[in-house]
């Protein structure tokens, strides 16, 4: 499904926006009706990045996650909901996944005294709760421990969300339904990135938040990626879509 104009992401007209990439490459098989393209297409450490039958699947693009009792409801580039339900997350251009909000409050803004954290798993400013999110009813940490390492019956100093945030938001939108219902079984995120991006290289500020994400998950294959470029190439193979791996290769290089 497509989004309406009022719904599209602010960058959604630049050439150097992920969610741009994503509406190319994602809606454009969708719209096509080729998201058997997509078949067959391993990610970097050989799963299968999406649908094994794409006959099977329905793809929406700017998917709202609404389980998690957000303010603000995890949003998602691309989803794929059949047999297994994929959260597709594309970064093109960024220097990072980005992190928890909390840390970065500022004292002249208004929610600072309620719901400042100093970065760490810690009660603080008299709240009941370790982490300021969960004080506020948002349920990350009612499920985080089932799928990570991190327990949340004692302190982390400093907390593993701060650095991990928007990869562990997309990892319980992968695997939450409908209903609130945890689902390991049925579920992964798929990173589609760049590899020419020196964020997402060995040493690189995404790559160590991507790593930390892996090491601490119970169930690995929750998280995968695979890089534009390998995505490009294996479009290349249908004559049909050579506009698309064409347009892949002269607006982006890939």
């Amino acid at each position: 499904m497509m989004t309406s104009p009022d719904e599209r992401h602010r960058w959604l007209t630049s050439m150097a926006s992920s969610q741009a990439l994503a509406q190319s490459a994602f809606g454009g098989l969708s719209v096509l009706g080729r998201l058997d393209a997509l078949e067959g297409l391993a990610s970097d450490d050989g799963q299968p990045v999406c649908c094994e039958s794409a006959a099977l699947y329905r793809m929406e693009l700017e998917r709202q996650v609404s389980t998690l009792s957000e303010p603000r409801p995890t949003s998602l580039d691309a989803f794929f909901d059949g047999p297994q339900k994929v959260a597709v997350e594309v970064e093109f251009t960024e220097a990072e996944f980005g992190c928890c909000s909390r840390p970065r409050l500022r004292p002249e803004e208004p929610n600072f005294e309620r719901d400042h954290c100093d970065g760490n798993f810690s009660i603080q400013r008299g709240r009941s709760a370790r982490c300021s999110l969960s004080e506020r009813g948002i349920l990350y940490w009612q499920f985080m421990p089932r799928i990570f390492t991190w327990s949340a019956a004692h302190d982390h100093r400093p907390c593993p969300l701060a650095f991990t945030y928007p990869l562990v938001r997309n990892v319980l939108a992968a695997c939450m339904s409908e209903r609130g219902v945890l689902d390991t079984k049925r579920g992964h995120v798929l990173l589609v990135y760049d590899a020419r991006n020196p964020a997402f290289q060995a040493g690189g500020e995404a790559d160590a938040q991507w790593w930390t994400a892996i090491r601490a998950l119970r169930h690995p294959r929750l998280l995968r990626r695979v890089s534009c470029q390998r995505v490009a190439a294996h479009l290349t193979q249908f004559p049909d879509l050579a506009w698309l791996s064409g347009g892949l290769a002269g607006n982006y290089g890939f």
